[in-house]
């Protein structure tokens, strides 16, 4: 029987390829390797177990001083409007962080937009990066390989570190090797320090990115879809809204405006959700209104944004979350928690949000969606502000697709909301056409295509 090596480095990664049928099914014709922090998790294991498959340990390396100066060139060697909003401002909103001066964004620009445009210097930094960085972690992971013995390496997070020293020990032992980047936004952030024999994306703007970016060619490049939202399309999936509603103590009988938050990257989450609560408490809005409030996540903390809000008339926020101790981020990848998110999208009339992949997830409901281009009821300076975020390439890009509507003040979003609530069919067919571009199909077969394809080339 052949063997499959996988790595899962982050609980947002078991629950969008754990719980699907890509590895539903490859589990059931070969020997399976999931290479992971999360080996010694009780929970994690017992989750994921099957006959066929073993949990190796993979410890997560800091970057050293000598990874982070050759991840300079990883960067702005792909220079684009993504790495000069970071060159510019810097992108986490972080108050205590230093924010770049504006001479060296101008030096930075001047060198690297030529530079950029010559295509072998990015795959000249990524031969001096295998041939001198990472040393000790590829002599580890070659041990490992030899002692697995797999036929193929797939690496779910090949933006990673740890994935960059598996890929660099798999192309020493000459194993195949299939890379995923973990989201639509990886591609335009910095060049992969190590490159696989093939690369699995969601859809036709990712596969773009990976050839303007990565030095990827067509035959190399397989589109398959989103396979978390392979759940989008599963009737058992889809609570009824009676359910749905009682499970969150929500009013059936009201309209959902649904929020999302954002995590650290955007602070000012917290005054638009404040903003929203008035919306719906002094009944500015189309018909009666509860706001639903989705803290993201990932990130720890989080609750602490919308603790002002908990208790407030027709405001719900969903304090389920079950992380692993196993992994970095604060991700449950239970399948119930998955659940709890599908039909808090579904049931919800409007998603709004600060840039964010809630985006899609809307979109691939054809539900009406709202974009915060604003910082609430302050004024921030301009590297501090939302807007910013509007001139990264892939939120750029989804933005122009005119599918969702951008809300740059308190009074714009309140008339937006009352748009789409009187009327969800508004910008129907853009949402439409946003589905093709950046879902490929929403056909609950994009794991299935991606086993296929595994499948393929074993």
């Amino acid at each position: 029987m052949k063997k499959i090596l996988i790595t899962i480095g982050r609980g947002w990664i078991a629950r969008n390829l754990l719980h699907n049928d890509f590895y539903k099914i490859l589990r059931e014709k070969y020997k399976i390797v999931i290479l992971t922090s999360a080996a010694r998790d009780k929970r994690f294991i017992k989750e994921f177990n099957h006959p066929n498959v073993s949990f190796v340990y993979l410890e997560e390396k800091a970057q050293t001083w000598a990874d982070l100066a050759l991840f300079f060139f990883h960067k702005n060697l792909i220079y684009n409007s993504t790495i000069e909003q970071k060159n510019k401002w810097g992108i986490v909103c972080d108050p205590r962080s230093k924010h770049p001066s504006y001479a060296s964004f101008l030096i930075k620009k001047a060198i690297f937009t030529p530079l950029s445009r010559l295509e072998f210097l990015r795959d000249f930094v990524r031969f001096l990066d295998k041939v001198f960085l990472q040393r000790d972690e590829v002599r580890m992971l070659v041990a490992t390989l030899k002692r697995e013995n797999p036929d193929i390496v797939i690496s779910t997070n090949i933006a990673s570190n740890t994935d960059s020293a598996l890929l660099k020990a798999a192309h020493e032992m000459h194993i195949l090797s299939i890379g995923y980047p973990k989201s639509w936004d990886n591609l335009s952030k910095h060049s992969f320090r190590a490159k696989t024999d093939f690369l699995v994306v969601w859809n036709e703007f990712m596969a773009d990115e990976a050839r303007q970016f990565q030095n990827y060619t067509d035959s190399q490049i397989k589109i398959i879809g989103i396979p978390q939202f392979d759940d989008y399309v599963n009737p058992e999936r889809i609570w009824t809204r009676q359910r749905f509603c009682s499970e969150f103590k929500l009013d059936e009988k009201k309209k959902i405006i649904f929020f999302g938050s954002e995590g650290k990257l955007h602070p000012a989450d917290k005054d638009i959700a404040t903003i929203l609560s008035d919306f719906v408490s002094d009944g500015s809005l189309a018909g009666s209104c509860q706001l639903f409030i989705r803290p993201h996540y990932g990130y720890k903390d989080e609750l602490e944004k919308f603790r002002h809000l908990m208790g407030k008339a027709n405001v719900v926020i969903d304090l389920y979350n079950n992380p692993s101790s196993g992994f970095k981020d604060s991700w449950d990848y239970s399948e119930y928690f998955t659940e709890r998110f599908i039909n808090s999208i579904f049931h919800s009339e409007v998603i709004i949000n600060t840039y964010s992949t809630l985006t899609l997830d809307g979109i691939a409901f054809d539900k009406p969606v709202i974009t915060i281009n604003f910082d609430g009821r302050v004024i921030k300076k301009a590297n501090e502000a939302t807007e910013r975020w509007g001139e990264v390439s892939y939120l750029r890009a989804m933005v122009d697709s005119k599918a969702l509507s951008v809300a740059s003040s308190e009074i714009e979003l309140r008339s937006q909301i009352i748009d789409y609530l009187q009327d969800p069919s508004i910008k129907a067919r853009e949402r439409e056409e946003m589905r093709r571009r950046f879902c490929y199909k929403i056909d609950g077969q994009s794991g299935l295509r991606f086993a296929k394809i595994v499948e393929g080339l074993l």
